[in-house]
């Protein structure tokens, strides 16, 4: 029979049962059974996600199908924004790691995908090139594409130092994207600061930069950001 195991190898997040179950038996009833139990000890979000990958395989085969599921609901969070005071101690905690550099390249506004995709050759003298980023494919892979925008082509200027260092070790970051972010959140729990992810000091470059009169033209420009968004 037509399964969803036999269609799809991103399954790795759902029962066996449910995987084997014949499509055409697939209902209602099982969809939200499904939904149910994989709610217990995950976010609203990924439950959400579930769903929609569910329904679109349903729908590949039984593109009249009609199901209809209760899901979660989305569960607003308020994000920490780190102060001068936390970056200071992150990369203090950080200095003579391989993860000093990347995160001193956050503070200054870049992604962390942009970070891993940059190479020795974007640096000349104290200017980086960033017109790259690292993203994770279909089949599990990191891989260098295009940037999120066209404004995250940009050139920004580092301190001589951080360029100095660069050179002396010969790349910037060699590593996978996420790797930063579990370092981070070793040191923050160490440092008993509040978690926030490395994406977080975009928006600590982005405060910064307002407190000391730059424009919203000038911080765009520097962080990559295509509007205000």
């Amino acid at each position: 029979p037509a399964t969803l195991r036999a269609y799809t190898s991103l399954t790795n997040n759902l029962p066996y049962e449910f995987l084997n179950t014949d499509i055409a038996r697939i209902d209602e009833y099982t969809v939200q059974k499904l939904i149910n139990d994989y709610a217990v000890g995950h976010s609203a979000k990924t439950v959400r996600n579930l769903n929609g990958f569910v329904m679109s395989v349903l729908r590949l085969f039984y593109p009249k199908v009609d199901i209809s599921v209760t899901l979660p609901q989305k569960v607003h969070t308020e994000h920490y924004t780190p102060t001068q005071d936390d970056i200071k101690r992150i990369m203090e905690e950080s200095k003579g790691t391989r993860y000093y550099i990347p995160l001193f390249l956050a503070c200054l506004g870049l992604r962390n995908s942009e970070i891993c995709a940059l190479t020795i050759f974007d640096l000349k003298g104290n200017e980086l090139t960033i017109n790259k980023a690292c993203v994770r494919s279909l089949d599990g892979y990191v891989v260098k594409n295009v940037p999120k925008t066209d404004a995250s082509n940009r050139t920004i200027v580092i301190p001589e130092e951080v360029a100095d260092a660069i050179r002396e070790q010969g790349f910037i970051y060699e590593g996978y994207p996420q790797q930063i972010d579990k370092h981070l959140r070793r040191v923050q729990k160490k440092l008993s600061i509040p978690s926030f992810g490395i994406h977080r000091m975009r928006h600590f470059f982005c405060s910064y930069l307002h407190s000391i009169g730059y424009s919203d033209e000038i911080i765009q420009s520097l962080g990559g950001w295509a509007t205000d968004n």
